[in-house]
């Protein structure tokens, strides 16, 4: 009998043991296995210490270059208008060969010259287009009051004796002899031609009126040229030219439009004659002027 109590007993503790250990077992969680993010289709890969940057930032950029892009191309729109305005202004108040050679007959030769000289030789170091601005806005003041005094100014009279004994030789008149870009004549095409006398520095203002076919119509405008004495070591005067242009209507193709546009040129002088050429391949001027001096 006690041996079966034993064995019942043991039976029971056995069981007890075996539940245990499954409520145990049971508690206990296995480990997750490790997830990995593995790169999209259109992200690129990753490399450590970037930012992957979404699509529609691209677009967003892409949308603000092209915004910049339009808004420079109506900033240039809006500066060539400007200068086409500017440029019909000029037209209105544009000063020809054939007005100053009129300030000449009228008198006035000698306020030109006198002008000339002073501006060129007041500042040296100017740019030769800086000085021809400021001796064409100059002859305009000199226009307008020749308009204002009505021919008043006028060349004294000499009676017909003192004029036999006081007679002196003519002066040869300057001439441009030549002027042409890349073959074309347009010495061909000037109505009117104006040059000042040349100062003691050797500074002087050529002035041309001309008339051409563009467009089936016929086209005016008017160049100034001024040509600013350079120093010179050898036995040769060397002159920097600068010109500017006036149009009746805006024609960027004219060979002098384009003319314009050269800060400086150089020009050089052997006795009487003045010339200039240029060496650009698909623009070649040549220009050539008899001054008329001894």
């Amino acid at each position: 009998m006690q041996i079966y109590k034993r064995i019942f007993v043991l039976t029971a503790a056995a069981l007890f043991n075996a539940n245990a250990q499954s409520t145990s077992f049971s508690s206990i969680t296995s480990p997750s296995m490790p997830t990995v993010s593995s790169p999209e289709i259109g992200n690129g890969f990753y490399s450590p210490g970037s930012v992957l940057k979404p699509e529609y930032s691209k677009s967003t950029s892409q949308s603000s270059s092209s915004k910049t892009g339009q808004a420079k191309s109506e900033n240039k729109n809006a500066e060539s208008s400007n200068e086409k305005r500017e440029m019909q202004k000029k037209i209105l108040s544009a000063l020809s060969a054939k007005d100053i050679s009129l300030l000449k007959e009228q008198g006035f030769s000698s306020d030109i010259n006198s002008m000339i000289f002073s501006l060129s030789s007041s500042d040296n170091s100017q740019e030769t287009k800086v000085l021809l601005n400021k001796i064409l806005a100059e002859i305009e003041k000199i226009k307008d009051e020749s308009g204002k005094e009505n021919g008043k100014k006028k060349a004294p009279e000499v009676s017909a004796a003192s004029a036999k004994e006081e007679k002196l030789p003519e002066k040869a008149k300057a001439r441009l002899l030549r002027f042409s870009v890349n073959g074309y004549d347009i010495l061909r095409t000037c109505r009117k031609i104006y040059i000042s006398e040349v100062q003691l520095d050797g500074t002087f203002l050529i002035t041309g009126d001309r008339v051409y076919s563009s467009d089936g119509k016929n086209r005016t405008e008017t160049f100034h040229i001024l040509f600013k004495s350079s120093p010179s070591e050898s036995g040769t005067l060397n002159y920097k030219a600068a010109a500017n242009v006036t149009q009746d209507y805006l024609n960027e193709n004219s060979f002098l439009y384009q003319l314009s546009k050269f800060e400086s040129l150089p020009a050089m002088r052997v006795g009487n004659f003045v010339s200039m050429r240029t060496e650009e391949p698909n623009w070649k001027l040549e220009l050539l002027i008899d001054l008329g001096e001894k």
